[in-house]
C-alpha cells in the first residue's frame, strides 16, 4: 500500500459544534459523532450524567446538563461536505439505527459514511446501503473473543 496516506479521524469532534470547524481546518477526513437515541430523538455526545443531578462528565471535562441536548440534526448541516461523517452508535435502543440512517439520508444524501457500534446487530440496518461502511467496534476482551469465534465460523 505504498503511497497511501493515513486517514485522519477527528474522534469526538462531532460531539461539539465548536470542534467541527477546527477538525475541517486541520484536514480531517472524518468527523466522528457519538449518537444515542434518547427522549425520542437522536442525541449527540459522549458525556455521562450523575443520575438525577444536572452534571455531565467525561474523562477530561465537567459540564452542566440543563440546556437543550445537542441533536444529530443540529450537527450534520455544520459538517463541511469535504469531511465524511463517522457515526458511532451507542446504547441499546433499537430505534437508533433506522433514525440515524434516515437523518444521514436527509442531511447528507448520496455521501459515503462509516457506522460503527459495539451493538453489532445494529449493523444489519445498513447492510443494503452501498454508501455505508459498517464496522464492528470491540470494547472488551470478551467481545474480541466473540468476534474471533464469528470469523472462524
Amino acid at each position: 500500500m505504498a503511497g497511501m496516506r493515513p486517514l485522519l479521524v477527528a474522534h469526538r469532534a462531532g460531539n461539539r459544534l465548536d470542534r467541527i470547524a477546527e477538525a475541517a481546518r486541520v484536514g480531517a477526513d472524518f468527523v466522528e459523532i457519538d449518537v444515542w437515541f434518547h427522549r425520542g430523538q437522536v442525541e449527540v455526545g459522549h458525556t455521562k450524567t450523575l443520575g438525577p443531578l444536572p452534571v455531565l462528565w467525561d474523562r477530561w471535562e465537567i459540564g452542566f446538563g440543563w440546556g437543550r441536548p445537542l441533536r444529530l440534526a443540529d450537527v450534520l448541516p455544520r459538517i463541511p461536505p469535504t469531511v465524511e461523517v463517522y457515526y458511532d452508535l451507542k446504547g441499546a435502543d433499537a430505534r437508533l439505527p433506522p433514525a440515524v440512517r434516515a437523518l444521514a439520508e436527509e442531511h447528507r444524501p448520496g455521501e459515503p459514511r462509516i457506522v460503527s457500534t459495539q451493538t453489532w446487530e445494529y449493523l444489519d440496518h445498513f447492510r443494503d446501503d452501498p454508501l455505508t461502511r459498517a464496522l464492528r467496534s470491540v470494547g472488551s476482551e470478551s467481545m474480541l473473543r466473540r468476534l474471533a469465534a464469528a470469523q472462524v465460523t
